[in-house]
């Protein structure tokens, strides 16, 4: 077995090419910072493509944040912390516009 070696130099490294690690990736180049990702799997085999159940976001202007912040905390049986899931459900309309806007099939 040969042993292989290469010295790499960068401003970010982020170990995990999933949803978050990609997200922080883009938003790190996008900043101007050299910028590696380490990923144990190719990039489009990750956990994140593999969750089927896609994203949930309350779009329609009859819907409401707060019915999907409900939803979320009762359906994890109240155990989630509450203010983070209001923080996740008010934003998730903006999230979803930001996903569209790189180009990701379907978020929602």
């Amino acid at each position: 077995m040969t042993n292989y070696r290469k010295q790499i130099f960068c401003e970010v490294l982020i170990l995990g090419g999933g949803g978050a690690g990609l997200t922080a990736a883009i938003i790190a180049s996008k900043q101007g910072f050299k910028t590696y990702v380490i990923s144990k799997s190719e990039i489009l085999q990750s956990h994140t493509i593999a969750a089927q159940g896609g994203i949930n976001a309350a779009l329609d202007p009859a819907d409401d944040w707060r019915f999907h912040a409900y939803d979320t905390v009762k359906s994890g049986d109240y155990l989630a912390d509450q203010d983070s899931v209001a923080t996740m459900c008010y934003h998730a309309p903006e999230a979803i516009a930001w996903l569209k806007e790189l180009g990701v099939d379907n978020p929602a």
